[in-house]
């Protein structure tokens, strides 16, 4: 959704870009680890950083949409 939401705005940022590639490298570290040593600890570290890099996502295409260019 993060990523058509870009796309309907017209415009990529170098940040959108880093930070959806960032949420699906550790989206794939996250089924890596779940798939060979399943250790939950690991996981929760790999879920983790994934939810956070997702909700900065989130929270700087509001800012960018809403905030910064409210005449989309």
């Amino acid at each position: 959704m993060a990523a058509l939401l870009t796309l309907w705005a017209g415009t990529v940022s170098w940040l959108e870009l880093v930070l959806a590639r960032a949420f699906v490298a550790l989206r794939y570290a996250h089924a890596a680890i779940h798939t060979t040593t399943n250790r939950v600890e690991h996981r929760f570290v790999a879920y983790t950083a994934g939810l956070a890099v997702l909700c900065a996502l989130w929270l700087w295409l509001v800012l960018r949409l809403v905030v910064l260019s409210p005449s989309i």
